[in-house]
């Protein structure tokens, strides 16, 4: 618009009576209507600030009528906000020095006390003689690209906080196994037991932070599942106990335990993700407490629906506790307690992921907290109680530990390229009295066979999904097409833990065992092939 040129050469007076007039009867458009159809904020005002033009969308914006605006200066408009009309002045007077265009973003509020972005134009109004006479503004509502340029940022702002976090956590245990492996290297054999267990925390909080990752993943496109099978709820929680004593005694902290649930009840649910929940819910305990214990009490109630129980776990410490602000956000992805300078271990996802399971599973989560007291988090869920007459078939890994030799002349091919993980099952099958035939890719199993210098009889097969040349799934293809093999047990390995990646793998195609995540616990492992 010529208004906004950098020369506006025009008598204030007869501006301010061409836009306010109407135009004459036989006027089609007026100025004043064209200003007012225009989507953008659009002003004039003299030397001393006073308003003599303002359109619809002025009046809109800033929130108020146009007799309350024509004749008035930003002080008597902006009486809500004085910072605002200072602001405004200041801007014009730049302009009215400098004689030339000045564009600006700033922030703006309104009457009801909402701010908005614009992108704003002001432009000095000369007269005939060139003199100043004033300041014309035009200035376009931004607020949706700033929000989310905004939201932009503090999302890259996230990220970046995320992947720093990450990086500490998963070089952590990397860091403990590294160190315990040399210690195992360089020591002797009795302290080998201890390092041992070491070594297995690291590893379980490893594939716990993993999980973690992968969890939010499935959270944020309401993929999370549930898993429904037989399990003992005191031997999970024990588990995650046993797991979590050498944290808590290298914090000086007692792990104390109360259940009022039998130990022989056996539940139907998602046992995954109830010890998800409890290892979570006790890992924050621990490393939010001071030298105090930490309490878990677990406790089991009947509903109106017959087998149906209402599973409440509560873990209670006596650390530093939260106010009101951090309560509000704990359970929101990414967020974590900040103390002075101190950011706490962890990825911020626990507590939104505990939520997340509980709602899943028909309860919910509540938090009780003071600073500097503690904090007692209360966790509902509702799982079947499997009674003893009823009969229940699963295909779970048993639990096999005594010495007993379980794969005794057992057959069982190996194929997998990564070389240590092959070398890892191996190790294990040969442990337990099974014969291993291993092979670097599907290409070299189907040229043996093809060969004759593999077996007709084989009693498993374990193939890794993702390989170089022949992968598992075209492997077992080729399999099914051979008579000996057609009905031989066979189940896939892989490292991709996302489930909706693997479900087009259970089809006729393949007459699938299973899937196997890694890493193989030798209880898999061993029950996959009796099976």
């Amino acid at each position: 618009m010529m208004l906004l040129s950098d020369n506006i050469s025009v008598d204030s007076k007869l501006l301010s009576e061409l836009i306010t007039s109407s135009g004459g009867d036989d006027s089609i458009f007026s100025i004043s209507t064209i200003l007012d159809n225009i989507d953008a904020v659009i002003c004039a005002k003299d030397l001393q600030g006073r308003h003599f033009i303002a359109n619809k969308c002025y009046q809109h914006s800033v929130g108020v009528k146009r007799e309350d605006v024509l004749g008035k200066t930003d002080r008597e408009i902006f009486v809500f906000s004085p910072e605002t009309a200072e602001h405004i002045r200041q801007f014009d007077q730049q302009v009215i020095r400098e004689k030339k265009k000045v564009t600006i973003e700033e922030e703006v509020p309104n009457s009801k006390g909402h701010s908005h972005y614009y992108l704003t134009q002001k432009a000095p109004i000369f007269d005939s003689k060139n003199k100043v006479i004033g300041v014309m503004c035009l200035a376009v509502d931004i607020s949706k690209q700033k929000r989310l340029e905004l939201n932009l940022k503090q999302a890259t702002k996230t990220k970046n906080l995320f992947l720093a976090k990450m990086s500490h956590e998963i070089r952590t245990p990397i860091s403990a196994i590294s160190g315990y492996l040399d210690l195992i290297k360089h020591s002797d054999s009795s302290k080998h037991d201890e390092y041992h267990s070491n070594i297995e925390a690291s590893v379980d909080h490893l594939l716990n932070l993993v999980n973690d990752i992968l969890d939010i993943s499935s959270i944020e496109v309401n993929q999370l599942k549930l898993d429904q099978h037989k399990f003992n709820l005191v031997n999970v929680i024990e588990s995650v106990l046993s797991n979590q004593s050498f944290k808590a005694s290298a914090n000086n902290i007692d792990l104390i335990s109360k259940f009022t649930i039998n130990k022989e009840d056996q539940f139907i649910g998602d046992e995954t993700r109830v010890k998800q929940i409890i290892f979570n819910l006790v890992s924050n305990a621990i490393k939010f407490s001071r030298d105090a214990p930490v309490e878990i009490r677990v406790s089991s109630l009947t509903t109106r629906t017959p087998n149906r129980h209402k599973i409440m776990i509560l873990v209670r410490d006596h650390g530093i506790g939260l106010n009101t602000h951090h309560r509000n956000s704990v359970f929101k992805v990414f967020k974590q307690l900040k103390s002075s300078e101190k950011y706490f271990e962890g990825t911020g996802l626990g507590l939104a992921i505990v939520k997340e399971i509980a709602l899943l599973m028909g309860g919910n989560v509540k938090l009780f907290s003071t600073p500097n007291r503690g904090t007692i988090v209360a966790v509902s869920l509702y799982l079947d109680k499997v009674e003893e007459e009823q009969v229940f078939t699963e295909n779970r890994p048993t639990l096999f530990s005594d010495n007993k030799r379980y794969l005794q002349n057992k057959v069982i091919c190996i194929v997998e390229d990564q070389a240590f993980n092959r070398e890892i099952l191996k190790y294990m099958a040969r442990s337990e009295g099974a014969k291993v035939i291993a092979f670097a890719d599907g290409d070299e199993l189907i040229k043996a066979i093809e060969q004759q210098q593999f077996p007709k009889y084989i009693d498993c097969f374990l193939l890794d999904i993702h390989m170089p040349i022949l992968c598992g799934p075209d492997t077992l293809k080729i399999l099914r097409t051979i008579e000996e093999y057609k009905e031989t047990p066979a189940y896939f390995i892989t490292a991709d833990a996302i489930k909706s990646n693997l479900e087009g793998y259970k089809n006729s195609d393949y007459n699938l065992s299973g899937i196997f995540i890694k890493p193989i616990e030798r209880n898999q492992l061993i029950s996959c092939c009796l099976n």
